[in-house]
């Protein structure tokens, strides 16, 4: 019988230590990400390192993508993390090669999965666009009763150092 309320009590105590949610980090990289390198997330709590941009490594999946799945204290009410490649010197970026914002992931029962398609990296120089533009100005817009400049034929995305 004392056997039986210990095992009951422990079971309880293990039931409360176990408070806590993931969260599935799926991390999409571009082509020109250099191959074999590792990826890496980094944020604002203890669980993604605490800004230490070479520290949580997410394991490489399908082609071009990488995962991990982090536990968080189920109190947790938000969080803001970054992607790198190992250093604040080659994090994920804009377009323009420019250090992105940090991602604020709001957190709830409904959240477990947070998704993110790298554009490009800050060490990885600009991109650009090639191909045929046309452009044409003065297109009358009847609903809206004014005139429009419209841009067609961009054709591709290439990097640009």
């Amino acid at each position: 019988m004392v056997l039986r309320a210990l095992v009951v009590v422990a079971l309880v105590f293990l039931t409360s230590l176990s408070h806590a949610k993931s969260l599935k980090i799926i991390i999409k990289v571009p082509p020109n990400t250099p191959e074999n390198e590792i990826i890496y997330v980094t944020g604002d709590q203890p669980q993604l390192c605490s800004w230490q941009p070479r520290c949580l490594i997410l394991a490489p999946r399908l082609p071009g993508t990488y995962s991990a799945t982090v536990d968080l204290p189920d109190s947790l009410t938000s969080l803001r993390l970054k992607v790198t490649r190992g250093s604040w010197a080659t994090e994920a970026g804009n377009w323009r090669g420019e250090p992105l914002s940090d991602f604020k992931i709001s957190l709830d029962s409904q959240v477990n999965e947070f998704v993110f398609g790298v554009v490009n990296w800050i060490d990885q120089g600009r991109m650009g666009v090639t191909g045929k533009l046309r452009v044409y100005r003065n297109v009358v817009s009847p609903q809206m009763g004014t005139f429009r400049i419209l841009r067609f034929g961009c054709q591709r995305v290439i990097l640009q150092k």
